[in-house]
C-alpha cells in the first residue's frame, strides 16, 4: 500500500511539473490583443494606401 502512496504521489508531481511547463509556454491573451490589433491596423492602413 505504501508503495502505492509513492508511486501515485511520484506520477501526480510529474503531471504537476508537465503543466507548470505547458503554463510557461503559452501566449498571454493581452499580447495576442495587442499583435492582432496592429496586424488589423497596418493591413487597414496598406489598404487606405493602395
Amino acid at each position: 500500500m505504501k508503495q502505492l502512496k509513492e508511486d501515485t504521489d511520484k506520477a501526480l508531481g510529474e503531471i504537476r511539473a508537465e503543466v507548470e511547463q505547458l503554463k510557461g509556454r503559452r501566449l498571454p491573451l493581452p499580447t495576442v490583443g495587442v499583435l492582432t490589433g496592429a496586424v488589423g491596423a497596418a493591413t487597414g492602413l496598406i489598404a487606405m494606401l493602395c
